[in-house]
């Protein structure tokens, strides 16, 4: 290396790949949270009250790349020719022109991520109907005290086992009723508190009711 030499140090290789980094798990992070809400969001159910991890939320932004492998490819190629094209262009752009670029390719990204966290939410509920919620196993609760929740709340859900689990929190059982051959149906939640719930019986069958 001679004394004209100007490439990068290591510690701006070292900040750069920090960088990418943080830009990797903020984009995860945004594309699992959109999937998250899309989500359960058909369920009536806010994401505050589920309390999912952030390492869950970077799970769900994962399945969105999953869910759309070539997609993912293509953006991710056409975003390094950008940025191929922008240190190649640096100059001209100048400090102004080139942050301006950088926001521009941050915020595309972004609204990818939202995009893509809506169509895969989207294409698994759609799923989740034709297969007759079989991701989600049938239960029937054993309940805790004689304060047992008025039947037009809790459907049958407490004296037969067809109620489905569908999401479970520190506090909290969210149970839905599916209706067999009734696929389109909007279903209601069932929002139980887990401490009520002392046992719990997992139905081997995984059809739902009549």
């Amino acid at each position: 290396m001679t004394d004209g030499d100007t490439g990068p140090s290591l510690g701006d290789i070292a900040s750069a790949a920090g960088l990418a980094v943080a830009l990797v798990t903020a984009w995860l992070y945004a594309a699992g949270w959109t999937y998250a809400y899309v989500y359960f969001q058909n369920f009536h159910i806010p994401l505050l009250m589920l309390d999912i991890p952030v390492e869950h939320m970077l799970s769900y932004g994962g399945l969105v790349v999953i869910k759309a492998p070539w997609s993912a490819v293509v953006i991710l190629l056409l975003l390094l020719a950008a940025l191929l094209a922008l240190v190649r262009f640096a100059a001209r752009l100048g400090r102004f022109g080139t942050s301006a670029v950088l926001v521009g390719l941050v915020l595309l990204l972004f609204g990818l991520a939202h995009l893509g966290g809506r169509k895969a939410a989207g294409a698994d509920v759609a799923t989740m109907r034709q297969t007759d919620y079989a991701a989600y196993p049938r239960v029937r609760l054993g309940w805790t005290g004689t304060d047992m929740p008025p039947v037009a709340v809790m459907s049958d859900v407490l004296k037969t086992d067809c109620g489905r689990l569908l999401a479970v929190s520190k506090e909290r059982l969210f149970l839905i009723r599916p209706v067999r051959d009734a696929p389109q149906l909007d279903l209601h939640t069932i929002v139980v508190t887990s401490a009520k719930a002392h046992a719990m019986l997992v139905h081997a069958d995984d059809h739902s009711c009549w």
